[in-house]
């Protein structure tokens, strides 16, 4: 009886393309300080503060001063493990975004670091970005850090979901965030082809193409 073979390859159809929007903020400031703001530490070991934590529920402002918009909270903890590390998540406040969240998590210093942005709900279904975050070294006001998001969220289509795209368009967003259209993310293209077999071959990938070499 013949043995089936050892490699199978099946064609498939091309992958669906995909299309982003891509949603960026600039100029919001964290209150760590003041009202509204709401902090606990838990120390860590007395040696080296290992497993130190401090619980955060700050809020986030569209500039630094008294007149400044409340646009989201930051919520979560960061843990003292050699270095800081956070698990935030940022809740939008004020529509179009009220209730929208955004899953982050990276290092902070007292410099400059970036945080993965690797969720979210609402508008930010799905999404994937970063956050650049600068600490301040001037905390007048209450500011602790400045953010800057950038973040890219597939549009659904809507017989997926039965509904249009949460997603809002620029002009329903005030001037701190911006929001563009990325266009399609991969093609369309591809065909079906047949693999012959030989007695001890391999297949690789070479300029979109798959090659046999026996």
């Amino acid at each position: 009886m013949e043995n089936p073979p050892s490699i199978l390859v099946t064609p498939m159809a091309p992958a669906m393309s995909a299309q982003f929007t891509r949603i960026t903020f600039s100029n919001l400031f964290v209150r760590r300080a003041g009202p509204g703001s709401t902090e606990l530490t838990v120390e860590g070991r007395p040696s080296d503060q290992l497993g130190r934590r401090n619980l955060t529920d700050s809020p986030v402002f569209d500039g630094r001063g008294p007149d400044a918009s409340l646009v989201a909270r930051v919520q979560g903890v960061a843990t003292q493990m050699g270095d800081v590390r956070q698990l935030y998540t940022v809740v939008f406040q004020e529509r179009p975004l009220k209730g929208s969240t955004l899953v982050t998590e990276g290092a902070m210093t007292e410099g400059s670091d970036e945080w993965a942005i690797y969720g979210g709900t609402g508008v930010f279904a799905m999404a994937r970005g970063v956050i650049r975050r600068t600490f301040l070294a001037d905390t007048s006001g209450g500011n602790s850090d400045e953010l800057a998001v950038e973040v890219l969220c597939p549009v659904f289509r809507p017989a997926a979901f039965g509904s249009s795209s949460s997603q809002p368009a620029a002009k329903d967003i005030s001037s701190t965030v911006v929001v563009t259209k990325v266009g399609v993310w991969g093609g369309e293209g591809g065909s079906l082809r047949s693999v012959s077999t030989c007695a001890n071959f391999s297949l690789v990938s070479a300029a979109g193409r798959v090659l046999q070499i026996c």
